[in-house]
């Protein structure tokens, strides 16, 4: 499964959604070299809480790269009712080689009475013109956004890598702008999160607290420990569910061990013995 960004003009006939051919992207080469006009495809509804807020507030769309695709969708919008907001549309990427709807962006902007517009070329070839093309060399960072003195009241939407999300989103947290007028959209994968749980140190794999149990001994292939099954497993294991339960019981700390393959045991089976007992767990 892939999800993209819509891309195109609100318009409830169709969805316009714009893909990036990657090196070795299995979903892009396929739609880039397999996919016909006509085909079939299987796809849900638009959703997301990424979108255009209502009001009269400055609208500040900030994008790198193919992060473009959803603030573009918003540009358009804000073009087909003829805004008179205050529209800030600021973009980075490495030059005009990698900068798609240059002129699809140029003519939207067009149509909106109080537009800014600010490009950014982090390594722009030769034949990119400046104040044409692209309006500075290097990257969009919080150094420019200050340098442009942006409206501290507007809404913010950004859009790109997760660095360059997180970077401005702390910098303009930082300028003093509220943190529900910034607005982000994550595309492809982000680095793990815990919210609300402070790190701490993993501890080693290691046995369970308290006494041994008394079952068959189940083995560890990577920690290299052996532990003993414990005695008030076979009582929980009466149900499918509570055999998922009990297999959990070997691991009564987080990181105590690890079996040398999910579901299955090393030697005779914990789960075979709990069946030769309780005939119910034959179908787990």
């Amino acid at each position: 499964m892939r999800s993209y960004s819509l891309s195109g003009e609100p318009d409830a006939a169709h969805y316009r959604v714009s893909v990036k051919r990657e090196a070795h992207g299995a979903a892009s080469a396929y739609v880039d070299d397999e996919l016909q006009v006509g085909d079939i495809v299987q796809a849900s509804a638009a959703r997301g809480s990424f979108t255009l807020r209502p009001g009269d507030t400055p609208v500040v769309l900030l994008s790198a790269g193919i992060g473009v695709t959803p603030v573009l969708a918003m540009l358009h919008a804000l073009a087909a009712e003829a805004s008179t907001r205050e529209i800030w549309w600021l973009y980075g990427t490495r030059n005009g080689r990698e900068h798609p709807f240059a002129e699809e962006a140029r003519g939207l902007l067009e149509a909106l009475a109080h537009r800014h517009s600010y490009v950014c070329y982090s390594s722009p070839d030769p034949e990119d013109r400046p104040n044409v093309d692209f309006d500075a060399p290097g990257r969009l960072n919080m150094r420019v956004l200050q340098e442009l003195n942006l409206p501290r009241n507007g809404d913010f939407y950004i859009c790109g890598p997760s660095t360059f999300m997180s970077d401005l989103t702390a910098g303009l947290t930082a300028l003093g702008v509220a943190p529900d007028r910034i607005h982000t959209e994550t595309f492809g994968a982000g680095p793990s999160i815990t919210p609300g749980i402070a790190a701490s140190p993993r501890r080693p794999p290691h046995l369970p607290a308290g006494p041994p149990g008394s079952g068959p001994t189940v083995s560890f292939a990577r920690s290299g420990l052996n532990v003993r099954w414990e005695p008030i497993v076979p009582q929980l294991a009466r149900t499918g569910r509570g055999l998922r339960r009990a297999r959990a019981m070997v691991h009564v700390e987080p990181g105590s061990a690890t079996p040398a393959r999910p579901g299955l045991w090393q030697g005779r089976s914990a789960t075979a013995r709990i069946r030769s007992t309780h005939r119910r767990t034959a179908m787990c």
